[in-house]
């Protein structure tokens, strides 16, 4: 996977500035405030930019999974 870097990128600053201020949010909250098509997608971009997000899966409603993101902190400088 080609991720873009995320010091450039500002649907990935959107996405990490969104992950800072909202700790927990479920992806569809993601979605909703950052305009996001594929928040699992941006989500696995700033992993290869060295975040640490961790998913947490809280079973299912309505027929889909809902999973909460937490953004732990960062691994290394790309």
């Amino acid at each position: 996977m080609h991720a873009a870097d995320s010091s450039k990128s500002q649907r990935l600053r959107r996405m990490l500035d969104d992950l800072r201020a909202f700790a927990g949010s479920t992806t569809f909250e993601i979605q909703q405030r950052t305009r996001s098509c594929a928040v699992h997608s941006d989500i696995a971009e700033l992993r290869q930019n060295g975040y640490i997000i961790d998913r947490v899966c809280e079973g299912k409603r309505n027929g889909r999974q809902i999973n909460r993101y937490y953004l732990r902190g960062r691994r290394f400088e790309p």
